[in-house]
C-alpha cells in the first residue's frame, strides 16, 4: 500500500528484505547477468519477488547503494557470485563508504578465489567502520589466507620485522640492539628488557603509529581475540536474571523465578519417568531439579534448610550462564526425545506412528525455551 500511494526506493529496498527471507518454493525468475539484461533462474517464490521489488527499486533511483548491496547479497545467496560482485561494486561506486557493501564485495571476490584481490576491500571496510565485526574477521582471514603478516600482531610483529630488515640493511643501531639480543648466550633479564625498550623506540620512530588503519599494539589477531572475547561475554549475559533472581541487598543465595520453574515443568512432562524405555540420565536430573526449584520457591524469604541450601548453591551455579544452560537442556532433551521415540515406535505405540503424520502436536516436539528468552545475536 505504502509502495502504490508514493513510490520509493527505500520502500522496495524494505520489501525486498522481508521477501527474501520467507521459505516458499522454486519459481522461475529472471537474474541480472554480466553480458547486460537477464537471464532465466530457478529460486525460491520468496526470493524471486524480493528481486522483483529489488530492480524496479533501481528504476525509481538507479544510485541506491542499499537496493544494490541487498540484490548483490541475494545473487550470492542463489549462487551467481559473478553477478553479485558487480552489484556490490556498484554500491561501492554510488558510496565508497558503506562498510556493509565493501565487507561483502570483499567476501564474495575470497569466494571466488581471489583472496588476495578481496584484502583492499576489507581494509576500505575497517577504514569506514574500524569496529565492524565482519571487516574486522574478513581482514584477518584473508590476510593470512596469503600469508601477509603485515600488522597481525601488532607492534612486536612490527619490531621484529624492522629489527631483520634494518640488520640486513647495514644499520648500526639494529646491529647494536641485534648483537646482544642474538648472540649465542641467552640475555639477563635486564639486558633484555633494556634492549627491547630500544628497540620499541626505533621500530616506533619509523614508522607512523597505525598501519592500514589499525593501532600497531594491537593487531589484527589481537582486535578478533577482543570481538570473540565480547562476544563470549555477550553470551554469558544473555537472558541474565531470566530464570534466577539475585538478592537486591547483594546478600543471600539467587531465588529461582517462575519462568524457571514454567521450563522445568515443561520439559518434565515432555520426558516422564515412567516410560518405556529406560529412564536417561537426563530424565532423573530434571525432576530432581524441578522437585528442588519448587522446595526453594515455597520456601519464600525463609532461610532453607542445611541440605536443601546446599544442592540448591550447586545448581544456581550451574544456571548462571543462564541463556547457555537452557539451550543446552533442550538440545539434549532433543536427543533424548528421539531416543524415546525410536523405542516407542519398536514397541508400536501409538503416539509414536501418530508423530508421522501430525509431529506438530505429537509428544516428541522440540521443548520451548522460557518465556520471554529472546534470540541471541549470532556472533562472526
Amino acid at each position: 500500500m505504502a509502495l502504490a500511494l508514493v513510490p520509493s526506493p527505500s520502500t522496495c529496498n524494505n520489501l525486498g528484505i522481508i521477501l527474501s527471507a520467507i521459505p516458499s518454493p522454486s519459481t522461475a525468475t529472471m537474474v541480472p547477468s554480466l553480458q547486460g539484461g537477464h537471464q532465466a533462474a530457478q529460486a525460491p517464490m520468496g526470493s524471486a519477488l524480493a528481486m522483483q521489488y529489488y530492480t524496479h527499486g533501481l528504476t525509481l533511483d538507479s544510485r541506491h547503494p542499499h537496493l544494490y548491496t541487498n540484490l548483490g547479497s541475494l545473487l550470492k545467496d542463489l549462487g551467481y557470485l559473478a553477478e553479485a560482485v558487480r552489484m556490490y561494486e556498484q554500491a561501492v561506486k554510488y558510496n565508497e563508504t558503506f562498510d556493509v557493501a565493501l565487507a561483502n564485495l570483499g567476501n564474495a571476490i575470497k569466494d571466488m578465489g581471489r583472496v588476495q584481490d578481496s584484502i583492499q576491500w576489507y581494509l576500505k571496510a575497517v577504514r569506514a567502520s574500524p569496529n565492524f565485526v565482519e571487516a574486522v574477521c574478513g581482514l584477518a582471514n584473508a590476510m593470512a589466507g596469503v600469508c601477509d603478516w603485515r600488522a597481525r600482531d601488532g607492534l612486536y610483529t612490527e619490531i621484529a620485522v624492522r629489527w631483520r630488515g634494518a640488520a640486513l640493511a647495514n644499520d648500526d643501531v639494529a646491529k647494536q640492539i641485534f648483537h646482544v639480543m642474538s648472540r649465542g648466550r641467552r640475555p639477563t633479564a635486564h639486558e633484555y628488557a633494556g634492549k627491547l625498550r630500544q628497540m620499541i623506540g626505533y621500530a616506533s620512530a619509523l614508522s607512523p603509529r597505525e598501519t592500514d588503519g589499525v593501532d600497531k599494539r594491537r593487531g589484527w589477531m589481537n582486535r578478533v581475540v577482543e570481538i570473540v572475547d565480547q562476544q563470549l561475554s555477550d553470551g554469558r549475559a544473555w537472558a541474565r536474571s531470566l530464570l534466577l533472581t539475585e538478592p537486591t541487598d547483594g546478600v543471600g543465595i539467587a531465588r529461582p523465578t517462575s519462568a524457571l520453574i514454567w521450563f522445568l515443568d515443561g520439559l518434565c512432562r515432555l520426558l516422564p519417568q515412567a516410560t518405556l524405555a529406560p529412564a536417561s540420565p537426563l530424565t532423573r536430573f530434571l525432576h530432581s531439579a524441578l522437585t528442588l526449584v519448587r522446595e526453594v520457591s515455597d520456601f519464600g524469604a525463609e532461610a532453607l534448610p542445611a541440605n536443601t541450601a546446599r544442592s540448591w548453591a550447586y545448581l544456581a551455579r550451574q544456571v548462571r550462564n543462564e541463556g547457555g544452560w537452557a539451550m543446552r537442556l533442550v538440545e539434549r532433551a532433543m536427543i533424548v526425545l528421539q531416543r524415546q521415540w525410536y523405542w516407542d515406535v519398536q514397541q508400536r505405540k501409538s503416539s509414536a506412528l501418530d508423530a508421522l503424520t501430525n509431529p506438530h502436536n505429537s509428544v516428541y516436539q522440540r521443548p520451548a525455551l522460557p518465556t520471554g528468552m529472546v534470540a541471541p545475536l549470532v556472533p562472526t
